[in-house]
């Protein structure tokens, strides 16, 4: 007569743990960097604006080509910064900016550079009903600067 022990009644019970916890840890996994990169999108172009507006405001208002100065200067800024390597889908111009980057009031100057689709970067996937990472439509990063 053969006696049974435990090991013998739970073959396969490790690799079926396995899969379940695989699947939670790669769901975390995912999650986390999904939302990551994007966020640390997001700041970079919150920096690279307000970078180009303050190169900006180093231009004498009293010129007669100030605002293609300006423009040339925020294009600058946005070349020479790590998003310039990148193609032009990184950095997209943000509704309503009339004149690229930049857009003037009487007495403003604002600069926008947006992602217009941020599931580019990392698609969404969906698990057990659960779509992750859910992202918005668009990574906008502003800056505005009022000049008097």
């Amino acid at each position: 007569m053969q006696q049974r022990t435990a090991g013998t009644k739970q073959r396969g019970a490790a690799s079926i743990e396995f899969a379940f916890v695989f699947i939670l840890v790669f769901m975390l996994f995912y999650g986390i960097v999904g939302y990551v990169i994007p966020l640390l999108l997001l700041s970079s172009y919150n920096e690279i604006s307000a970078e180009a507006v303050r190169a900006s405001l180093l231009i004498p208002t009293n010129q007669e080509n100030y605002p293609d100065q300006v423009r040339q200067t925020v294009q600058t800024v946005i070349d020479e910064s790590w998003l310039g390597a990148r193609s032009d889908s990184w950095k997209n111009q943000c509704e309503g900016y009339e004149s690229g980057y930049v857009t003037f009031s009487t007495d403003t100057i604002s600069v926008c550079i947006a992602h217009n689709n941020p599931k580019q970067i990392i698609p969404p996937i969906t698990l057990f009903g659960w779509t992750f990472p859910q992202l918005p439509d668009a990574l906008i990063g502003e800056a505005r600067i009022q000049l008097r």
